[in-house]
């Protein structure tokens, strides 16, 4: 499956904007003053959901962006949709793996 060119400008924008909405320094101080820590969802989507962004970033300007990294085909427009980050098939996410093997 070939990606559009229009479906990864939009998959593009999304991912910035959500790294922007994740990473905002006013968010971030603002609970840092009120808190004196960040919650517990703004440290999980800048240290667990970022990377995987920007993972997506890079493969959108290496042209690989939608192939899953485990197995090499292609991932469902659907699932990028959903998940802009997505860097595997469900299927194939080491993560969800080692949850069936406890």
């Amino acid at each position: 499956m070939n990606l559009s060119e229009d479906f990864i400008f939009a998959q593009k924008t999304e991912i910035e904007a959500r790294l922007a909405k994740y990473n905002n320094r006013a968010t971030i101080e603002e609970q840092l003053r009120e808190r004196g820590d960040i919650t517990l969802y703004q440290s999980y989507k800048i240290n667990t959901v970022s990377p995987f962004l920007r993972r997506a970033l890079d493969k959108i300007k290496k042209g690989t962006y939608g192939i899953c990294e485990v197995c090499g085909r292609s991932i469902s427009t659907e699932r990028l949709k959903l998940v802009p980050g997505a860097l595997a098939h469900v299927e194939c996410d080491p993560k969800k793996k080692s949850k069936e093997n406890r």
